[in-house]
């Protein structure tokens, strides 16, 4: 149980920093934007493989929630996103453990913990 409430504490650490980010970029002029593009699609990616990490671990009903406040990520930077590119948020075909933007260590957490809602 320990290890659950870790990983929840983990996971609410992550996606505030990530809203943190994402309010930042929508703040600032739409130039700037074209400039942090892709900072703004890297931290986009990291927090939907975090929503993709529920899935995994059988919480889709909080799954499918934070989808919802992903969704609103994506309407804000719709200027980015054109009909053609529905795969924009798509991992790329390369390593799949590329660094994230935000780095586990800046927020003093240990580089993994087991994630479950059992």
């Amino acid at each position: 149980m320990g290890a659950t409430r870790k990983a929840s504490e983990l996971y609410g650490k992550l996606k505030q920093v990530s809203h943190e980010r994402q309010d930042y970029y929508a703040g600032i002029p739409l130039d700037e934007q074209y400039e942090k593009i892709d900072d703004i699609l890297s931290d986009m990616q990291a927090y939907r493989r975090n929503i993709d990490i529920l899935i995994e671990n059988d919480n889709r009903d909080y799954a499918e929630k934070e989808t919802v406040t992903f969704n609103t990520f994506i309407d804000k930077f719709s200027q980015f996103v054109g009909d053609d590119d529905e795969d924009l948020f798509e991992e790329p075909d390369s390593d799949p453990d590329l660094e994230d933007s935000i780095p586990l260590d800046s927020l003093g957490v240990p580089d993994s913990l087991p994630i479950s809602e059992q």
